[in-house]
């Protein structure tokens, strides 16, 4: 290889390197300085929500467990085999009332009426022949013209006066003897004494039972009961019937979560338990829901679909309560130490004000005092929050799904 060639290959990229610095030296020197851009403050952005005047409607909400409003345990009052039984007389089963249950042998109880019926005649039969016997003796006393010392009346054993009486009383208790047996006839058919259904039994047929022997308890079908807890000072709020009185309670709505689905009720409170429970500090407050299992023909057609509010369902009760006219409601995030809320100024600036709530729900406040229509409530928690600290405010309560978001309270009055 010649030297010209080696002198060649060494120059070159030294010569390539020299360009590209040459280059590169004059694009900077030609760069033009940045301009310096004013930092603006853009402000924390905040959810808001406007404050109106409203007529707002109480509802106090708490949960409960049914439970029958009328139960009994059928017990018989006659002692017997059983030669019938119900097929319904199951867990579960349907009594109208006045269905038979049960019915108990009934032949000996039908000897007895014959017996108490042989009785009562006879204690007739023994009356009319003392009356008898007594006129003829007070006839015989009358025509013989005596004079008695005990001014003119005869001597009672003579005119038969006690036999009477006695005679009189046998009658009176063969009559009753028989009424008793008649009874005990009656007491050997033991019926369903209000519509029910059966919580649990304990016979079966032939089997012996004694009087004061469980048969069956039952629990009522026409209504049922949900006692909730109330703050004691929520009960201003609602209507509590008296006893006796006909004065209906506040309505209320029982709803009950199963299958993925909510099925709703409607109900009323009929009484409250008229004591505080020591241990949380409520008034217990019963809620009476009507046709709780859909039997009522109408209402049964109409909703095949939906179950039974059965005894034992945990359900939610919402119980309407008076209405307030001219307050304000909020969400309950907007209130500050129970006592302020914070709101934006025109000009964009949050202002802290001093309001007095008149009642604090689980998702609300009522606030009577303290706001005016048309102001903006910031419902954001903000850490360091002072009065005129600058804020970008977006109307709404879910700043994900809000797509408006405003500049200034003036743009969005607009």
């Amino acid at each position: 290889m010649g030297s010209g060639k080696k002198i060649l290959k060494v120059l070159l990229p030294v010569i390539l390197l020299l360009v590209g610095l040459s280059v590169l030296v004059g694009l900077v020197s030609s760069r033009k300085a940045p301009r310096k851009a004013e930092k603006r403050e853009t402000g924390a952005l905040v959810r808001v929500m406007e404050a109106k005047r409203v007529s707002h409607r109480i509802i106090l909400s708490a949960t409960g467990t049914a439970r029958p409003s009328r139960s009994v345990t059928v017990i018989p009052e006659v002692s017997g085999r059983l030669k019938f039984v119900s097929d319904s007389l199951v867990q579960g089963g349907l009594f109208p009332e006045g269905k038979v249950l049960v019915k108990v042998e009934d032949v000996d109880y039908r000897l007895n009426i014959e017996r108490a019926g042989a009785a009562m005649a006879t204690a007739e039969f023994e009356l009319a022949k003392i009356e008898s016997e007594a006129r003829v003796a007070r006839n015989v006393w009358s025509a013989s013209g005596v004079k008695s010392t005990d001014k003119e009346n005869p001597n009672p054993l003579v005119v038969y006066t006690p036999q009477l009486k006695n005679a009189r009383a046998g009658l009176a208790s063969a009559r009753a003897a028989y009424i008793q047996e008649q009874v005990n006839l009656e007491r050997t058919v033991l019926r369903a004494p209000f519509n029910s259904i059966v919580r649990s039994e304990s016979v079966e047929l032939g089997q012996y039972v004694r009087s004061g022997t469980e048969v069956a308890t039952l629990i009522g079908t026409d209504d049922i009961e949900i006692v909730v807890p109330l703050k004691v000072d929520d009960l201003r709020w609602i209507v509590i019937p008296e006893a006796g009185s006909d004065t209906k309670g506040s309505r209320a709505t029982v709803s009950m979560e199963t299958g993925g689905q909510s099925y709703i009720w409607k109900g009323r409170v009929v009484r409250s338990l008229a004591e505080v429970d020591p241990g949380g500090r409520m008034m217990r407050v019963v809620v009476r829901v009507e046709d709780p299992y859909g039997l009522k023909s109408k209402k049964r057609l109409r909703n095949k679909s939906k179950p039974p509010l059965a005894v034992g369902s945990f359900v939610g009760v919402e119980i309407e309560g008076g209405k307030m006219d001219g307050v304000f409601v909020v969400s309950r995030s907007a209130l500050r130490d129970n006592s302020t809320v914070w709101t934006v100024g025109e000009d964009s600036n949050l202002k802290i004000r001093s309001v007095t709530p008149v009642r604090i729900e689980s998702e609300t406040v009522i606030i009577k005092e303290g706001l005016s229509d048309g102001i903006f409530v910031v419902t954001t928690d903000l850490s360091g929050a002072a009065d005129g600290m600058k804020l970008r405010t977006l109307l709404g309560g879910d700043a994900g799904t809000k797509s408006q978001e405003m500049k200034s309270i003036k743009e969005v009055a607009k």
